[in-house]
């Protein structure tokens, strides 16, 4: 009985396969679990994001602004930029 382990195939069967045997399994990944995956738990650098722009604008005689855009997959984006020599923000 050690050389064969227990897999289960699902709720109502279970199928002894030798270690030897080599078993796939499909893995559904959606766009919005990997957002989520990278960005749960981060509130804290969200929180630093927003303070970046207020020190940034304190402490800037001047910044410069910039958008530019890019159409993808048929879908219209932009990105905007903030910031000078001392920060950037986009």
């Amino acid at each position: 009985m050690r050389l064969f382990q227990r897999l289960a195939i699902d709720k109502n069967q279970l199928a002894i396969i030798p270690p030897t045997v080599t078993v796939t399994v499909t893995v559904t990944v959606t766009v919005r679990s990997i957002s989520q995956f990278i960005t749960d738990g981060l509130e804290l650098f969200h929180d630093e994001k927003n303070q970046l722009l207020q020190a940034g604008l304190s402490v800037s005689q001047y910044i410069h602004t910039d958008d530019t855009g890019a159409r993808h997959d048929g879908k219209n984006g932009y990105c905007t930029h903030i910031g000078n020599e001392l920060f950037c923000l986009v």
